[in-house]
């Protein structure tokens, strides 16, 4: 858990966040923003759709199928400081699948990735509360995209100089799960799902956009279920024994950067990702994705390639939350992904393929291949 000290660093982080800004010419000025008053008491909208088809393969287990995705974001400022952020997403599968594990992939759902009151009595602080997603984590390593927590976050944002910005970051959730009575043997602690981190963001330099994170997790109290599940999709155990709880903790440390030169015709991007549980042995507690590419422009088309490759070691994370694309853990492979986008049309053709082979050998665990391609649009106004 976060310690007093580390709560009084975030507070104290709260008001030296409201308090100090950086002009400018350089200079330090101290003064509390209250909302933009050109905010408007009123409902905004839009929507995006997404449409393809996938294939998988891990041993004897296969999946074919289409899907459509259906997503969209409300905004309902119930006064300049106070608003209500919705973002339902629906995913529907239609496949023939023989999958033995969990898989956030092949499956149906309709749900709120984002669902929260937000307060905001200045510029410099929001604190949301309600259902909240865990892509702005960008690590799915870590934490797969489609999680979405309950609990509370806190943001402290601040202008560093010019068109470039830091913020720090802090939520306190609780992991979901399903278990039924035969998942445990009595009742279990309330599990929960910290992060602590701080973002930079810059175009400072002519044609370069750069993006840096890093900070601390800790899953914590995790309900037998988790353990059952993770044990089967790349978290270690003991041979021969049923695993009903976790032998180790998961806390440790995540970060990583993106940096593109995006200016003309011809742009690169590289990225960087890395996680550390602290709590398991060296050879089992480490993540890594290290991935690049160009782009190209020509008139109204876009061109984006990227090339990754990745390991996630067995006890670096909570098997049962990571993305099931990656093979969850245990996992290294490479991952290739184009996108062809027509700005102009407000939309993209993509591509994306995974090859995730095991690390150390596991009878549940087998290679596993996955191909995705489909059409996406951008976010459409609704009113």
């Amino acid at each position: 858990m976060l310690g007093s000290k580390t709560l009084r660093l975030v507070l104290s982080g709260l008001v030296f966040s409201g308090s100090v800004y950086a002009q400018s010419d350089g200079t330090l000025s101290t003064r509390f923003d209250a909302p933009e008053s050109s905010r408007q008491y009123k409902l905004k909208g839009d929507f995006n759709l997404d449409v393809g088809g996938a294939t998988r393969q891990e041993g004897k287990d296969t999946s074919d199928g289409a899907y459509v995705y259906l997503g969209a974001n409300f905004e309902f400022r119930l006064m300049p400081e106070l608003k209500i952020k919705l973002s339902p997403l629906a995913r529907f599968w239609s496949a023939r699948d023989q999958d033995r594990f969990k898989d956030d992939d092949n499956t149906n759902f309709i749900f709120f990735s984002d669902a929260y009151l937000s307060l905001e009595p200045f510029e410099a602080l929001e604190v949301r509360g309600g259902i909240l997603s865990q892509r702005a984590l960008r690590t799915s390593m870590m934490v797969s995209n489609y999680a979405s927590f309950p609990g509370i976050q806190t943001r402290l944002k601040s202008p560093l100089y010019e068109r470039t910005s830091a913020e720090l970051i802090h939520q306190y959730t609780i992991p979901t799960s399903k278990s039924g009575t035969g998942d445990r043997e009595q009742s279990e602690a309330l599990p929960a799902f910290q992060t602590l981190h701080l973002e930079l963001r810059s175009t400072a330099l002519e044609g370069w956009e750069f993006e840096g994170y890093g900070g601390y997790f800790e899953w914590s109290k995790l309900p037998s279920k988790v353990a059952i599940q993770s044990a089967k999709i790349g978290n270690s155990y003991v041979d021969g024994e049923l695993v009903t709880k976790f032998t180790r903790g998961f806390r440790g440390y995540f970060g990583g950067a993106e940096a593109c030169f995006c200016q003309g015709w011809l742009g690169f991007g590289v990225e960087y990702k890395r996680m550390t549980n602290i709590e398991a042995e060296s050879f089992a507690a480490d993540g890594q994705m290290v991935g690049g590419g160009p782009r190209f422009k020509f008139k109204d088309v876009e061109l984006d390639l990227r090339f990754r490759s990745f390991f996630v070691e067995s006890d670096s994370t909570v098997a049962y939350y990571n993305r099931s694309r990656l093979g969850h853990t245990n996992r290294v492979g490479e991952n290739v992904e184009v996108y062809l986008k027509f700005p102009k049309h407000k939309f993209a053709l993509y591509g994306e393929m995974y090859n995730a082979r095991t690390i150390a050998r596991d009878v549940n665990q087998r290679d596993l291949q996955s191909f995705f391609f489909g059409v996406e649009t951008d976010n459409v106004s609704l009113f």
